[in-house]
């Protein structure tokens, strides 16, 4: 299990999908501007199938909730539970409900397999008439898979023409996988913030000691960073970046402005005002932490991760670089992305990879289950 911290403030409704197969809907919350919920995951227990936290919008999430634990909670079809404004009492429950002492979400894997195929034809820059006659698959069905529509038996033909780990792209297909998440971390969360429809991640670890402190990247909102550094008293030395799109960077100048942090950017990510230029296998500390540089381009010209030694588990964070299962769209380079990708699955396998979309992951994971990496699946 491990931290995420997420600012809410608006109303929205949680339906819970009881072990019986009958729905609580509509369940009431309301949070002031400075709440913030810090929720342990752990997809062991109840699993949130859909959450894509709009901000300031509404949203539905739906949890799995075992018979056994209906009656303890009070929870029935027809029940309505009016959830008071504290973050406490909305612990409580959800605590009560999931077995967690906190409330219990999954971000989504962030591509489908019609997404993987697609970077693969558009990274090797073959056309849709060659790939069907390289693949056997007719450009017809070519399209339609890039649409989302699976077919498994083609799917196979085009992800083995496209250089894929067939058996991957195949688990992918049919929502049989899911990375394990780690235990949690003292010294490290992950920081999701909302992008459209979906979540951009960023990454916050400390000396559990000093209380010394780096961010990575900031998301498109600098809130909940805030709330996690102010909360637990840290000081926040250093702000290293990944790469330079905006959805990563949004609020860059406000917790450079706020804490007087330093900033580190790698080459080639365009200029950043005051910025140390980070280059391959540059090292730094940050309290009793060791973090280096490791240059992983593809996604974009010059981008970088960060691999942190000294907490329980080694940790990269990998920006765009790779994703569950996949990696982000090669933008300037199919071949430095899938070299990026190779370095980082060289790292020790307990490594736990915090990517810029979607959830953790761990390199012994992405060994067998990456779609761009052709390791073996069990």
């Amino acid at each position: 299990m491990f931290l995420i911290a997420i600012p809410l403030s608006f109303e929205f409704p949680i339906d819970f999908l009881l072990g019986d197969g009958s729905v609580v809907r509509n369940l009431e919350c309301l949070f002031s501007e400075t709440d913030t919920l810090y929720m342990a995951l752990d997809t062991k227990s109840a699993v949130c199938q859909r959450c894509p936290m709009l901000w300031g919008t509404e949203f539905t999430m739906q949890f799995l909730v075992p018979n056994a634990m209906m009656k303890e909670t009070g929870i029935t079809q027809s029940g309505k539970i009016s959830l008071l404004r504290a973050v406490a009492a909305f612990s409580r429950l959800l605590g009560s409900v999931l077995g967690q002492s906190v409330g219990n979400m999954k971000l989504p894997v962030e591509d489908d397999f019609n997404d993987i195929i697609g970077k693969a034809q558009k990274g090797l820059g073959i056309n849709t008439e060659d790939l069907a006659e390289s693949s056997g698959v007719a450009e017809e069905v070519i399209r339609r898979l890039r649409r989302g529509e699976l077919d498994e038996s083609e799917l196979e033909k085009l992800g083995g023409a496209l250089g894929l780990n067939v058996p991957a792209l195949m688990k992918i297909a049919r929502n049989e996988w899911y990375p394990k998440q780690p235990d949690a971390i003292d010294g490290f969360a992950m920081v999701p913030s909302p992008f459209h429809d979906m979540h951009v991640n960023a990454f916050l670890v400390w000396d559990p000691e000093s209380l010394k402190a780096a961010a990575f990247d900031t998301g498109t909102t600098a809130d909940p960073m805030i709330e996690l550094i102010e909360g637990r008293g840290l000081t926040l030395e250093s702000l290293f970046i990944t790469h330079g799109h905006g959805d990563h960077i949004a609020s860059l100048d406000t917790l450079v402005d706020r804490y007087g942090c330093s900033l580190f950017a790698p080459d080639r990510e365009g200029r950043f005002e005051g910025a140390t230029i980070v280059g391959d296998g540059s090292r730094f500390e940050v309290g009793s932490i060791g973090i280096e540089a490791i240059s992983t381009p593809g996604h974009t010209a010059g981008g970088m991760s960060y691999f942190a030694s000294g907490l329980a588990r080694p940790i990269a964070i990998v920006g765009d670089a790779l994703f569950a299962g996949s990696m982000g769209a090669a933008n300037t380079s199919y071949s430095d992305g899938l070299q990026g990708l190779n370095k980082l699955l060289a790292l020790p396998e307990n490594t736990v990879l915090g990517p810029g979309h979607g959830p953790l992951t761990t390199v012994a994971e992405e060994k067998g289950m990456n779609c761009f990496y052709c390791g073996t699946v069990s």
